[in-house]
């Protein structure tokens, strides 16, 4: 569940690798970061 006024993250997860990221920020702008993990090391996590 997502609550827009919340601290909440978008996880997708991809052939190999996870990535996350701030659902709030707005696409392509400077404060879009990304963490990109393996789907190793995430799944340990």
């Amino acid at each position: 569940m997502s609550r827009p006024d919340k601290d909440c993250v978008c996880v997708a997860r991809r052939d190999g690798w996870v990535e996350l990221c701030d659902a709030k920020a707005v696409f392509g702008v400077p404060e879009d970061h990304w963490l990109v993990f393996a789907a190793e090391e995430f799944d340990a996590f």
